[in-house]
């Protein structure tokens, strides 16, 4: 399998909350980079109420040591679907604000040891 992805992403393991939105909970990060996150979702109402391609969430989160939490906005990009576990949404960032990029950057470089 040829690698798409043009930045390095890395394994974590946080909370990921979603405010606005009462059908979708999100549960825990699987992995991130600057451009986008891998998270496992609840849905609470079964299949009608899953995400589609293209729709767009408020994220927050506190990567592990950083010192801010991350408010972001993630449009789902990829959505893989389990028969015996929550669906994992891959999620691109939109417009994601310099300061929160350089956050994600230096978590990636810390646990990349570059």
């Amino acid at each position: 399998m040829i690698e798409k992805r043009q930045v390095p992403r890395v394994p974590v393991s946080m909370k990921v909350d979603n405010p606005e939105h009462e059908k979708i909970v999100f549960g825990y990060a699987r992995d991130i980079s600057r451009r986008g996150i891998a998270i496992n979702a609840e849905i609470i109402d079964e299949a009608k109420d899953l995400p589609m391609i293209g729709d767009t969430f408020s994220l927050k989160f506190k990567l592990p040591s950083a010192p801010v939490v991350i408010d972001a906005v993630g449009k789902v990009v990829r959505m893989d679907l389990y028969d015996d576990k929550p669906p994992v949404l891959g999620m691109e960032f939109i417009n994601l604000s310099h300061e929160f990029m350089s956050v994600i950057d230096e978590f990636v470089k810390k646990i990349l040891k570059l």
